[in-house]
């Protein structure tokens, strides 16, 4: 949080236009207060008025948006709750069969039976609900009476956010119950603290309670935000709040939603649950289940899920998120290629009727479903978990749960995910892997937990070897691959974390040196492929900042042209049209290695031939989107520049087509534009595809850099496709074809040593002033950046069908005033007749799908509305005539 100072200046502020605080954050992330409609008007420039919705329901809320003075504003991120709309819905679903699955069922079908087997009963561990409302007491008892072991009483507490809202309508009570009764259901000995929020500000005072308070090793939310509605601010206090839960050890489950792909019905756009989008959460989604039932009623196995989907916009929730970007735990094997945070990231049974869950509300059993079901009863089965590990919490789960399942789809372990395949929730369809429909499936509780288990205790280098041809450079045996040089401390569980988030007042917080807020763990430090043991001022763990992006780019496609800072950009960027793109403004940049008095700063070119991963790996190093990436070679036609600024260096990084032999006109430009940004670096990135070896094309490439005077460094991608034993070979044949130059084994994709390879490029640049503004990440113009994502949906619909030969030219790129809208007016170019009616598809349904993707991709870009209108044309010989070629930049 901030300051304690700048805290009590924003404090003192609102104190002196006549607010009363309310409730003080003990880590100063929030701060409640109180005032009149008076003193709203007078303070934040808003009158308070009345509105009326379609419905004829009166709400109250601020005329226009608040604004603060400057002495304190750039300190307020955002301001909530000035009215009362109606945010946050419970998700529960009231079923209509009298087929329902117990706890005894659950656990047979998903396996946490096994754990309980074992004697665990989440003796010592807590779980806490968010909930709006209070509860009847006896409805809890009957369902322990009824569907749990005899004797069972269950420990439920109470915790009040504020004041007591009182018994809210049936759908709030009935969500309530369904959450502490199925919390308890699989882990009877546990705690569930039930979090009541108060009327006026119920959701996120909760849930700041539970984090506050640590009054759960797991926090189980069941309601939904739609990410659309809601502000930027709303949905980024949550995400703050969830990150801290993690560092705290406590894992945050929330329900994906039920509505499908459309979590904004009425409205049908795409969109996703805002308090589910966050990377810090795991996000639950819903399926139907077979389980076997026998004559008796009984579950007797697992007999198979499909995605959950009634119709009615009762599906799994499930989508991309338009605020927060892929985290990087997203990228690897089985995953599709996204472009905002995806989910869910698995999913349980959640339709009520095929069957649903018991629950006891008004003194009788019943059937409920929906995610809002499957979340409070993954939260019980981890509880189980925890006991089995030892483990006060898992913390962050979303990275090891996706290590788990990438290892699983590349068959390097057991099953820990049933892997749904079949279904659709309206718009994402099942498929092996991860989809954005029920995530990686459903979880395998008796063999996730031994899973998440990692061994404990501290990291310990692994044997050191030589690799020839690297001029003695001491490296990590590949086949004992380390993790990423940081510092972590290792918890029981496995699962690192950097620092553990306190009071202000806790022993030894504020005395350590740390800012207010954190205080220092007991760290064991892993190395890197290269080893820094003995380098002096090798970095630790405060020396790598991970990066956070979002949505959030402010209204990048409305403001004027923003010229290069230096005069060393290259002729192709000086004469685009259009300004560049200012990079993110909450991305926190990292400090690397290498730069430390003497500012650095130039030009690194990604070499290779098609298809090694250069698109991918400039994305990574970037640290946002800037090239386009599909499965098809070649994909990249021009030279694109990505900038990557940090506190001392600049890096310009060309991104350029695959060297290859070129025959035709539109190929010989583009190996042209290759060979010309080999001339300008100085510093060249030679990628090799682990996966397909050392090519003769690479020999010939290899050949050609050898006599070049720019640093060259090899790095080896694709690592995560290789058995680690292969890649001391292909390291071998690589130092005795570019003898003396640095082999740095990566993965673009799963980002597995790209902050190694950002490194070395930041140690081989020359010194100098920047290049380029420090808030820009391309020089590509806003016009090309689209015309490209169109391209890359046109590429990914199509797949095989279309040949290569097809090409994007956007006609029409301006704004209208009304509505606030970006109109572009995009052809689609193909070279042939017949590739028409492939690229339309029939009814014209295949167009429309590309025409939705970009038009997802370019509002993500652009921060605003945009209507995007696409036509096909036929023009025979585009690639070979000059003028076009021009036109498209090549």
């Amino acid at each position: 949080g901030p300051s304690r100072a700048e805290y009590a200046r924003v404090r003192g502020w609102f104190e002196a236009h006549g607010f009363h605080v309310v409730h003080d954050s003990p880590l100063r992330i929030a701060l409640v207060v109180a005032g009149t409609a008076g003193d709203v008007a007078a303070a934040l420039g808003t009158p308070i008025r009345f509105f009326h919705d379609r419905d004829a329901r009166v709400y109250h809320g601020p005329e226009a948006a608040p604004a603060l003075p400057a002495e304190v504003a750039d300190s307020v991120h955002g301001i909530l709750g000035l009215d009362d709309l109606p945010h946050f819905e419970p998700l529960v679903r009231l079923g209509s069969d009298d087929v329902a699955l117990g706890p005894k069922d659950f656990a047979l079908v998903y396996g946490a039976a096994a754990l309980q087997a074992s004697g665990a009963t989440g003796a010592g561990g807590a779980i806490a609900v968010i909930v709006r409302s209070n509860f009847p007491d006896a409805d809890v008892a009957a369902f322990a009476a009824a569907y749990l072991p005899a004797g069972t009483t269950l420990d439920v507490q109470r915790v009040f956010a504020d004041t007591d809202p009182g018994m809210l309508a049936r759908a709030e009570v009935t969500e309530v119950l369904l959450d502490a009764e199925w919390a308890a259901a699989l882990a009877p000995a546990v705690r569930v603290n039930v979090v009541i929020g108060d009327r006026s500000n119920d959701i996120p005072g909760a849930i700041e309670k539970a984090v506050e308070g640590r009054l759960g090793d797991v926090i189980s939310v069941s309601f939904g935000l739609c990410e659309i509605r809601a502000s930027t601010a709303e949905t980024e206090l949550f995400d703050v709040w969830y990150a801290i839960a993690n560092a705290q050890g406590q894992t945050v489950l929330v329900a994906s939603g039920d509505d499908g792909a459309t979590a904004c019905l009425p409205n049908t756009r795409p969109a996703v649950n805002a308090l589910a989008a966050s990377p810090h959460a795991v996000a639950v989604g819903g399926t139907t289940l077979d389980p076997r039932f026998d004559a008796s009623g009984n579950a007797t196995g697992y007999g198979g899920e499909t995605v959950w989907n009634e119709g009615r916009g009762a599906a799994s929730g499930g989508g991309e998120s338009l605020v927060f970007a892929r985290p990087r735990y997203q990228l690897g094997p089985g995953l599709p290629p996204l472009t905002g945070r995806g989910l869910p990231d698995l999913a349980l049974v959640a339709n009520p009727d095929a069957p649903g869950y018991v629950m006891v509300s008004g003194g009788t059993s019943g059937v409920v479903g929906g995610t809002s079901a499957a979340t409070p009863a993954l939260a019980s089965a981890l509880a189980l978990v925890n006991e089995v590990q030892g483990a006060a919490g898992l913390g962050q789960l979303g990275p090891t749960l996706y290590r788990l399942a990438g290892e699983q789809a590349r068959g390097l372990r057991g099953p820990v995910f049933h892997d749904v395949t079949q279904g659709t929730n309206g718009l994402f369809a099942a498929a092996p892997g991860f989809d954005l429909a029920t995530g990686w499936g459903s979880p395998m509780i008796d063999a996730l937990a031994p899973a998440l288990g990692g061994g404990g205790g501290p990291c310990v280098p692994e044997s050191q070897c030589l690799v020839p041809g690297t001029g003695g450079a001491r490296r990590s045996c590949a086949a004992e691959w380390l993790v990423e040089a940081s510092a972590l401390a290792r918890r029981p569980s496995g699962i690192p974390r950097v620092r553990q988030f306190c009071r202000d007042g806790d022993p030894g917080c504020d005395a350590d040196g740390m800012a207010d807020g954190q205080c220092t763990v007991n760290v064991a430090l892993c190395l890197n492929v290269l080893d820094e043991r003995r380098r002096p001022g090798a970095p630790g763990a405060s020396d790598r900042t991970a990066r956070r992006m979002h949505g959030d780019r402010t209204d990048h496609c409305s403001r004027g042209t923003r010229r290069p800072a230096g005069p060393r950009a290259p002729a192709r960027e000086r004469r685009g049209v259009g300004r560049t793109i200012p990079r993110p403004r909450d991305s926190p940049v990292p400090r690397v290695r290498g730069a430390t008095v003497a500012h650095r700063a130039g030009y690194a070119a990604i070499v290779g031939r098609p298809n090694v991963g250069k698109s991918t790996l400039l994305n990574a190093l970037v640290g946002t989107k800037v090239a386009i990436v599909t499965p098809k070679p070649q994909t990249t036609r021009n030279r694109l520049l990505g900038i990557r600024t940090l506190p001392g260096a600049q890096i310009a990084f060309l991104d350029t087509p695959g060297i290859h032999e070129a025959r035709s006109p539109l190929n010989r430009r583009m190996v042209e534009t290759a060979r010309q940004a080999l001339a300008e670096a100085d510093v060249v990135l030679l990628l090799i595809d682990a996966a397909t070896g050392v090519t003769p094309g690479d020999r010939v490439l290899a050949s050609t850099l050898a006599p070049l005077p720019a640093t060259t460094i090899v790095v080896l991608n694709k690592v995560d496709r290789v058995a680690r034993p292969e890649l001391l070979p292909l390291m071998a044949t690589l130092g005795e074809l570019l003898p003396g130059r640095e082999i740095i084994p990566a993965s673009a994709l799963t980002g597995e040593n790209v902050d190694t390879v950002l490194g070395r490029v930041v140690d081989a640049l020359p010194e100098g002033e920047r290049l380029y503004q420090a808030d820009e990440y391309t020089t590509a113009t806003e016009r090309f950046l689209v015309q490209e994502l169109v391209r890359e949906q046109l590429f990914r619909q199509t797949e095989e069908e279309v040949p290569y030969g097809t090409a994007v030219l956007v006609e029409e790129f301006t704004e209208r005033p009304e509505g606030d809208v970006l109109f572009v007016r995009a052809t689609i170019l193909v070279d042939r007749p017949s590739q028409k009616p492939i690229v339309i598809g029939a009814g014209g349904q295949r167009l429309r799908e590309i025409g939705r993707r970009a038009r997802l991709e370019v509002e993500a870009l652009c921060g605003r509305r945009v209507f995007l209108e696409l036509f096909v044309k036929v023009e025979p010989g585009w690639a070979k005539n000059p003028r076009r070629l021009g036109e498209l930049g090549l």
